[in-house]
């Protein structure tokens, strides 16, 4: 596993950018944090994305939700999390045009790169498109802070005429997003199974509730 970095400092975001975080798209996409540079709280992990064939970093169980609802939805060719918001100048202008305090680093009260937790593109087979999401959990939206990074957040992709979205994690999409983990989780282990033997058992399964063990 890659150490971890430091983003603190001027030089600290300088020199991501010159290793390409934050940059590129699909298989060549490095996201800004990556989970081994944040201190782990056991809901962080790195999925592999079939779409993409590199591994995603997700840093909360809401994010990992909304990665496999997304890249499920054949119309998201792409997907980059951790997106940062650069140049820094911008969302600094737009908390002082908002009224609103800009985020910073707690240690050295520096300003900070506010990212967006996906950027999704999109593609109909004629257009593509963009589109910002930020998966955050219920209870956070009534609190005041949280809401003024996400209008810092919205304003700076309206600017760039990128629609953007909140996520949050409910019992109905959790299902979904579970049963999306389990049934692609052979693909993303690369354990594939001969055509043949699939047809074979799927031709000696009757339709009805069974045990894992008995299948």
């Amino acid at each position: 596993m890659s150490r971890q970095r430091k983003l603190e400092t001027l030089d600290d975001f300088r020199r991501a950018l010159k290793n390409k975080y934050g940059l590129g798209r699909e298989h060549d996409y490095k996201p800004w944090v990556r989970v081994q540079d944040v201190p782990s709280v056991g809901n962080s992990a790195k999925i592999l994305g079939l779409k993409s064939k590199r591994d995603h970093h997700m840093l909360s169980e809401h994010e990992s939700c909304f990665f496999y609802i997304a890249e499920f939805c054949d119309q998201v060719i792409d997907i980059r999390e951790q997106f940062p918001l650069l140049p820094i100048d911008l969302s600094v202008r737009i908390s002082k045009t908002l009224g609103l305090k800009h985020p910073v680093i707690p240690r050295t009260k520096s300003l900070s790169v506010m990212t967006t937790d996906f950027l999704l593109t999109c593609s109909d087979g004629e257009k593509v498109w963009y589109e910002a999401v930020s998966a955050k959990p219920s209870n956070q939206l009534s609190n005041l802070r949280s809401a003024e990074k996400l209008e810092i957040e919205r304003t700076w992709w309206q600017l760039l005429g990128v629609p953007f979205h909140i996520f949050t994690k409910t019992a109905e999409n959790q299902i979904i997003s579970q049963n999306i983990q389990w049934i692609t989780a052979p693909l993303r282990r690369n354990n594939r199974v001969d055509i043949g033997i699939a047809e074979l058992t799927l031709s000696e399964i009757k339709t009805g509730t069974f045990l894992i063990s008995e299948l």
